[in-house]
């Protein structure tokens, strides 16, 4: 099999709607399969050596008791940091203030040293000039779970709740993006309301998303990853950026056992929230850890496969 075919294999395992959200209600014209080329691209774009790569994460749940980040996002936030380091490539972590221990203990799990770059942004306060000339240095930055601004100009969750005073690092970090910066932007998301769905038509949202006509973000970035979870969708771009490097992954990347003790320290420490279900449990999205290891698993098969990089056919 060609490595664009293995890395469109990736894709797929991740683009399963099992939380039901509407994400392919059209069989045909969905949210898969409007940017379903971006997938591949974005894995080149990082595989690529030399790039310096800046990773947002953080969808806040205000109706949590008490409010919190979810934990959908930033435990797929460390396994593409991890990936990525592994790779040799520069990677700077941001994350507002609430999420600062949950990622210190999810880095200490996944293996990356908890003095790395890790930049703490507070969402309420001034911002130093050294916060946000720390964009200057990257060459692509990441979107992973963030929610953007509606054709209204405020934010919404995917049940069309106004959060648009909640915190948003995703939306801080867009800002900050000029037009005269040259930083590749990818999105990560599994809703509609989140950072990059901008890309994908109206109709496309409103047809497929319930809500869709309220909450579709309105940003676009310059490739976007439609997953069924959007930590499914980071941890098929580790993959992916690996196998387009010609590096294959070792099997504690798909060993579910390590992601889950990840999960759950991150819920117990550093107090993330299933953002369905609103409690402080280590699920994601509401869906069961079984169906999680499944994704997991089907990656393994994949990253277990030896693929040469320099093969770009769409053939066998």
């Amino acid at each position: 099999m060609s490595l664009i075919a293995d890395l469109d294999c990736i894709r797929q395992i991740v683009q399963v709607d099992v939380g039901n959200r509407g994400l392919a209600r059209d069989p045909v014209d969905n949210l898969f399969t409007a940017c379903a080329k971006d997938f591949v691209d974005a894995c080149f774009q990082l595989a690529r050596s030399g790039q310096r790569i800046g990773i947002v994460t953080g969808f806040y749940i205000a109706d949590a008791d008490p409010p919190a980040f979810e934990t959908d996002g930033p435990p797929g936030a460390l396994a593409l940091a991890a990936a990525l380091r592994t790779l040799n490539r520069r990677v700077c972590l941001f994350t507002p203030p609430e999420l600062h221990k949950a990622i210190v203990v999810g880095m200490e799990e996944c293996g990356i040293p908890t003095n790395a770059n890790v930049r703490n942004i507070s969402i309420t306060s001034t911002r130093s000039i050294s916060e946000t000339s720390a964009l200057d240095d990257l060459t692509h930055l990441v979107f992973i779970e963030c929610v953007g601004p509606s054709a209204d100009g405020r934010c919404y969750s995917m049940r069309g709740r106004d959060v648009t005073d909640t915190p948003t690092p995703g939306l801080w970090l867009w800002k900050q993006l000029s037009k005269e910066k040259s930083i590749v932007t990818i999105g990560i998301g599994d809703g509609g309301n989140e950072i990059g769905m901008g890309k994908i038509g109206p109709n496309v949202i409103k047809r497929n998303i319930p809500f869709g006509h309220i909450i579709h973000c309105q940003l676009a970035t310059d490739y976007l990853v439609v997953s069924g979870v959007s930590n499914w969708g980071a941890v098929g771009l580790a993959v992916g950026v690996a196998r387009a490097a010609g590096f294959r992954l070792s099997a504690q990347w798909f060993d579910e056992k390590i992601h889950f003790a990840m999960l759950k320290r991150m819920v117990d420490e550093g107090r993330l929230v299933d953002g369905v279900t609103g409690r402080f449990e280590p699920t994601v999205d509401g869906i069961s850890w079984d169906q999680h290891k499944q994704v997991f698993r089907k990656l393994s098969l994949l990253g277990d496969r030896q693929v040469d990089p320099n093969s770009h056919g769409n053939g066998d």
